[in-house]
């Protein structure tokens, strides 16, 4: 066979979105041709959005008379705003991210229930129903204010045994003012059980306490105490240690002096709510939980695909949204969002211009031959990281999977990557960005988004928009599940992205301290109806986690026709077979502009079969 293969498939529309949907389904016998021009010769059968003059057989992608559509909701997380230090502001960024820890990790630890009843208490006495609700229903627990049992607050309480004998005794004589800054909840325990011992040991710890109190939790604490009690002055004063300790950046109180994490404690969230009202906040203007309703087109599983608004579909799920300038909170059902179910309609719609031209439609897999699926593991740098940590990884992978392609992300100018950066590149790992902003994206390199209270996080279209500016080899698309990395679509240019997209990641663990795969397992249907379309899945963890959950995960969900490999190498190779008319195919034969290599050719038939080729450039394979 010599010349050009002749695509026998013809696309009539006008516009650039053909590229985007022909990139993300991998088409080769279709060609794209604008309403104005003629059909090329060998064509023989047509898919189109509007009228065409042809004799051949022509498959009608009608505009439909009315719209299925429906609202997708977004949650939002605070704007991140540098400087701003209202009380309002300050109030419901804790909130947020009080709500969102309680939601993500629950209680674990008797000195977090102690925390978490104290507050809801608290918010219950000074009238703030709303607040406490959202707390409690965090937790999924009823919000009843009513205080624990001075006996289990002693029980919770993080002191010795025979403090706690003190107080359970009311022996003010045996306890110090340290004693309470360590252990507010003893002191707690003595104002609960009543009585003039109570008032007494109120007044001779309580200010005392508050001004030694180490940590910002135990501050809050012990405000929560003075408010209850009606002592006010000492209220003041702790809430301005609380005050004192915050970030300029984050908005949020460290947990202590010279500590890097913040105080995510719901005694503080209610401190500082308790302060921004005092300031003339609402309740409602606190309220953390921002929804946006947008708009969108939905599949209509009870209407053939020539009754659906297929373009509309396919922009709608590549069309990151406008969150105005709010990051977005990655939520369960955004993994339900998925391209997968549109591109299905589209390909039954090439699927039947194949059969009513009498031959097989040809799809390029976008996997090596003998692999159905891919997986990558991306390990986002968020603290200091250590030579040993990297080999530990490394041993582990190769342990369970016999190899150990990890996609590395570092924060610009934190410096955690430093030790290892050279270990990393001798051994032959990509490192992306791990950026706290749209404008940290850099050319050729990956982009993912921290999810900290320092950083932006995923701003939507800014963050895609930034990114694609700045030239980066990909980025995270957070509200749709794409099946394999591809372009988005870019609604001002009306042009398809040059960074790819990748499908949203799965995490490994919810925290640091996690010895088992429970959080993971939250989404492990999603993760695996993902492998089993053919997709890319891609596990997100950090580098200082227990090594034994990646292992455990490795073992349990590998699969023999699963190739392992970077995030990096699997857009490379979708960026090779995607691109516009890398690859070409008549009704039998396949061929390449350039050297590819082996692929896998899916024949849909009456009997689909697969045919694996090796495509050397300007030479056609048939398919088999």
């Amino acid at each position: 066979m010599t010349g050009p293969l002749v695509q026998p498939l013809a696309l009539v529309a006008s516009g650039r979105w053909p590229d985007l949907l022909l990139t993300h389904l991998g088409l080769p016998q279709v060609v794209v041709v604008p309403p104005d021009e003629p059909l090329p010769d060998g064509v023989r059968a047509v898919i189109s959005t509007g009228p065409v003059a042809t004799d051949l057989p022509v498959v009608r992608i009608a505009a439909p008379t009315s719209l299925s559509t429906g609202l997708d909701r977004l949650r939002l997380a605070p704007e991140l705003e540098p400087g701003n230090h209202s009380p309002a502001y300050r109030a419901r960024r804790s909130l947020y991210y009080c709500i969102k820890r309680l939601r993500k990790r629950g209680l674990h630890r008797d000195a977090e229930r102690l925390d978490l009843r104290l507050a809801l208490h608290t918010l219950d006495h000074l009238g703030f129903i709303a607040v406490g609700a959202w707390m409690a229903s965090s937790c999924q627990l009823p919000f009843t204010g009513e205080p624990p049992e001075p006996e289990t607050v002693i029980q919770w309480s993080a002191a010795g045994a025979a403090m706690k004998d003190a107080a359970r005794g009311v022996q003010l004589g045996r306890l110090r003012p340290e004693t309470f800054a360590q252990a507010p909840g003893l002191l707690w325990s003595i104002h609960l059980r009543g009585g003039p011992d109570g008032t007494s040991a109120l007044d001779q710890f309580l200010l005392p306490a508050i001004r030694s109190a180490t940590t910002t939790a135990r501050v809050a604490q012990l405000v929560m105490l003075a408010l209850v009690s009606g002592r006010l002055e000492d209220a003041e004063a702790g809430v301005d240690r609380v005050h004192e300790a915050m970030s300029s950046r984050s908005g949020l109180p460290v947990a202590s002096a010279g500590a890097t994490g913040f105080a995510y404690d719901p005694s503080v969230a209610a401190v500082l709510a308790w302060s921004a009202i005092r300031d003339g906040a609402t309740q409602a203007s606190l309220d953390p939980d921002r929804v946006l309703d947008r708009p969108v087109t939905m599949v209509d599983g009870g209407r053939p695909f020539d009754e659906q608004p297929l373009v509309e579909l396919l922009l709608d799920r590549l069309t990151a949204p406008d969150l105005g300038g709010h990051p977005l909170e990655l939520t369960d059902d955004r993994y339900r969002v998925q391209l997968a179910d549109v591109l299905d309609l589209w390909r039954t719609a090439f699927r039947t211009a194949a059969d009513r031209a009498g031959i097989s439609l040809l799809e390029v897999l976008p996997w090596p031959p003998g692999t159905t699926c891919a997986l990558s593991i991306r390990v986002d740098i968020d603290r200091p990281a250590t030579p040993e940590q990297v080999r530990t990884l490394r041993d582990r992978m190769r342990a369970a999977v016999g190899t150990c392609p990890v996609s590395w992300y570092a924060i610009p100018g934190s410096g955690h990557e430093a030790e290892v950066q050279g270990l990393l590149r001798d051994e032959g790992h990509p490192i992306g960005v791990h950026g706290q902003e749209p404008d940290d994206a850099r050319r050729g390199r990956g982009l993912t988004c921290h999810s900290a209270p320092t950083s932006r996080y995923w701003l939507g279209a800014d963050t895609v928009l930034t990114a694609e500016a700045r030239g980066a080899d990909h980025v995270e698309n957070l509200t749709s599940l794409l099946d394999v990395p591809g372009p988005l679509w870019m609604p001002g240019p009306q042009v398809p992205s040059t960074t790819f997209a990748t499908p949203l990641h799965f995490p490994l663990e919810g925290s640091t301290v996690d010895r088992d795969l429970s959080y993971f397992d939250e989404r492990v249907e999603a993760f695996r109806s993902l492998l089993a379309r053919g997709g890319h899945a891609i596990i997100g963890t950090h580098n200082d986690i227990d090594p034994d959950l990646l292992t455990s995960v490795l073992r349990r969900e590998r699969r023999a026709d699963m190739w392992f490999a970077s995030v990096e190498d699997v857009v490379a190779r979708r960026r090779l077979l995607s691109r516009p008319s890398a690859v070409r195919a008549d009704a039998t034969h396949v061929s390449a502009l350039e050297d590819i290599g082996p692929v896998t050719v899916l024949v849909h038939d009456r009997s689909p079969r697969t045919s694996a080729v090796d495509l050397a450039a300007g030479q056609p394979v048939r398919v088999g």
